[in-house]
């Protein structure tokens, strides 16, 4: 079972504000079960003109150790930020 909840807030036109919270539950892998996990991520982008949008994602906030295949780590709490241009 797995699943996710999302608020897109806009406090302010052209301003987004996104948290998430996903849910994976119990599963089974190859030697044994793994156990369920939860995350928080956030996002969010600022519109500078009508073509020109900067953003900012920040994955695994809480920074929770998980394995979403036995023996293989994933990435702790990581982000990205960029600028797009729509022409």
């Amino acid at each position: 079972m797995f699943g996710s909840l999302a608020l897109d807030y806009k406090p302010t036109l052209g301003t987004s504000v996104k948290p998430v919270y996903r849910y994976t539950g119990p599963r089974p892998d190859i030697a044994e079960q793994l156990p369920s996990y939860s995350l928080v991520d956030i996002s969010g982008s600022y519109e500078v003109t009508d073509s020109f949008r900067a953003y900012i994602n920040i994955y695994n906030v809480l920074d929770y150790e998980y394995e979403e295949i036995s023996g293989y780590g994933t990435p702790g709490r990581w982000g990205l930020a960029g600028v797009q241009w729509t022409l």
